[in-house]
């Protein structure tokens, strides 16, 4: 059998957001110490009292350099927010600077909320971000791999 744990990583008031950083750190810390086999950390956004968790793999690459046995996973990357190649390449960092220790978990969320704050990236029809993309796309060189 195998143990792991999971944080999602809320910041109730009266905490600052450096010292949940430290926490959970020093969890993951303990938790290699004590014998866990893995540590799952999850992707959320816009919700400080839920998660401030908005990058697990920055968080899992500074734990693997201070906790050198336990697994580390994410549980999940909310791939749709993402550019999966991007994704990619983080995780292959993540996963050398664990010497091979990184679970990649991918998913699309539940949640809604998680989402709404990324929607002006999203060129939408009628909306004023595809209008101001048509126009920047109309000013390119002609030739310059413009469609």
């Amino acid at each position: 059998m195998r143990f792991g744990f999971f944080d999602q990583l809320p910041c109730a008031p009266g905490h600052s957001e450096q010292q949940r950083y430290r926490d959970i750190i020093g969890q993951i810390e303990l938790g290699d110490e004590i014998g866990f086999d893995t540590v799952w950390l999850g992707e959320l956004h816009f919700s400080r009292a839920f998660s401030i968790l908005a990058d697990p793999l920055i968080v899992l690459a500074a734990a693997a350099q201070r906790a050198p046995r336990i697994r580390l996973g994410t549980a999940v990357t909310l791939l749709p927010l993402h550019n999966p190649v991007k994704i990619a390449e983080e995780a292959a960092i993540a996963d050398i600077l664990s010497n091979g220790r990184l679970e990649l978990g991918v998913g699309r969320g539940t949640a809604p909320l998680h989402y709404q704050g990324y929607v002006p990236w999203q060129i939408l029809p009628g909306t004023r971000v595809e209008s101001d993309a048509a126009a920047g796309a109309s000013a390119l060189p002609a030739g310059s791999g413009r469609r």
